[in-house]
């Protein structure tokens, strides 16, 4: 599914705040997360993985939630196409 995971840290985790992408599943509380995103550099994948996933919310729709890893680490995931 076409995503958009937006870091909502502070201190950025990633080297952007906003990734687009594609993940294979849903962040799921005691799993990581991950997902391909699109690069910075062309030509080269950009694999994203999060620590283990500790809380997942659903906000607004069903299309929109929030998660926090065990690192402390906030994030939004975005929905943009199955």
């Amino acid at each position: 599914m076409n995503v958009k995971l937006t870091s909502e840290n502070e201190k950025l985790t990633t080297r952007t705040r906003v990734i687009k992408g594609d993940a294979q599943k849903l962040p799921k509380v005691g799993e990581p997360f991950g997902m391909v995103g699109q690069s910075l550099t062309p030509g080269i994948a950009r694999v994203v993985e999060t620590s283990w996933v500790t809380s997942v919310v659903q906000t607004g729709n069903e299309k929109h939630l929030s998660f926090k890893t065990e690192t402390g680490s906030s994030y939004r995931l975005e929905i943009l196409d199955e």
